[in-house]
């Protein structure tokens, strides 16, 4: 009997933690966590599109403009660099501007101005639009996967959370704690 109690439990321990472990999975599609095997750089292909054409590419960026046609809509997006997941980092040296084109309706609203966009598709050609006055060629990328991010939370103060600040009294921060007298007390 006991035997029996202590299989089930182990039984509904493995099922508690495969559950737990399939929660906890990623969201993100594969093809945009993982970057194919040869992935050029924007300015790579800008330099020579002929020779990258058909090549399957992994970019992002931030979208600097959204344009919806009757069969397509085309996303211009500034290139960041990517991190591990496939995230535009935020602070990366650009390497140029591309066009990713979407078959069917985009929202603008949704897919809006600023929002980083990670795409993974085939370099299809190049078109010259002018930015102001400069005329620049995008490389223009069909998309067959693309992972809209959700937008960066901006709050994190480093001063709340430094455990080095606590100090020689009984509460931590300044004199009186971050909060006032009642709050800044740790017991």
């Amino acid at each position: 009997m006991l035997i029996r109690k202590m299989l089930l439990n182990w039984k509904i321990g493995i099922v508690f933690v495969g559950l737990w472990g399939v929660g906890c999975a990623s969201q993100v599609p594969v093809v945009i966590r993982i970057p194919p095997p040869e992935n050029p750089s924007v300015a790579e292909v800008r330099a020579d599109v002929s020779h990258y054409m058909e090549t399957q590419v992994r970019w992002g960026g931030a979208i600097t403009a959204i344009q919806n046609g009757k069969s397509e809509t085309s996303i211009e997006v500034i290139s960041h660099q990517l991190d591990s997941e496939g995230r535009p980092k935020d602070y990366s040296q650009s390497e140029g501007r591309f066009i990713a084109k979407f078959k069917g309706f985009l929202d603008p609203a949704i897919y809006s101005v600023k929002q980083d966009l990670t795409i993974f598709g085939t370099v299809s050609g190049i078109e010259t639009h002018s930015i102001g006055e400069f005329p620049y060629q995008f490389p223009v990328i069909t998309v067959d996967s693309s992972y809209l991010w959700k937008p960066r939370s901006d709050y994190y103060s480093y001063e709340r959370y430094n455990p080095w600040f606590y100090g020689p009294y009984p509460y931590y921060g300044n004199f009186y704690g971050y909060y006032g007298w009642p709050y800044g007390f740790w017991w």
